[in-house]
């Protein structure tokens, strides 16, 4: 299964980015890489799980702003 898809994104999104686990998540705000696992938002903007995949150890390299 590949990453989410755009189309698929919530409107408010404007982030995407996988966390070390395989989670994939929308973020309204740009997240930062926190500790070695994930990536948080910590202006308060909205997030959500938008999928599961395999995550191949590259995690922080993942994010990237809507197209």
């Amino acid at each position: 299964m590949a990453k989410p898809h755009w189309v698929d994104a919530p409107e408010w999104a404007q982030w995407l980015a996988q966390d070390e686990d395989g989670q994939w998540h929308w973020f309204q705000d740009e997240p930062e890489a926190m500790g070695c696992k994930e990536w948080i938002t910590l202006t308060g903007g909205n997030f959500e799980w938008a999928r599961t995949t395999p995550c191949h150890g590259r995690w922080f390299k993942t994010l990237e702003a809507r197209p």
